[in-house]
């Protein structure tokens, strides 16, 4: 989850499949945030993170998958 001024902002959600793999199920950012990189963030940070741990993603979110391909 991130938070902009105690609000929450937007959110990813992930299920572990394995110990080494994770499939990303959910992206989702409040519509008063949207357009600010905020859900594209949180891609991000997951990527990092799976990278950093030696994961795999399953992205079965459409939106990761998207960003994820570019």
């Amino acid at each position: 989850e991130v938070f902009i001024e105690e609000k929450k902002a937007g959110e990813i959600t992930y299920i572990w499949e394995n110990d080494n793999t994770i499939a990303v199920t959910h992206t989702g950012v409040n519509p008063q945030y949207e357009g600010q990189g905020i859900g594209k963030e949180l891609v991000l940070q997951i990527a990092e993170y799976a990278q950093i741990n030696h994961l795999k993603i399953i992205p079965i979110c459409p939106y990761v998958s998207v960003v994820l391909n570019r």
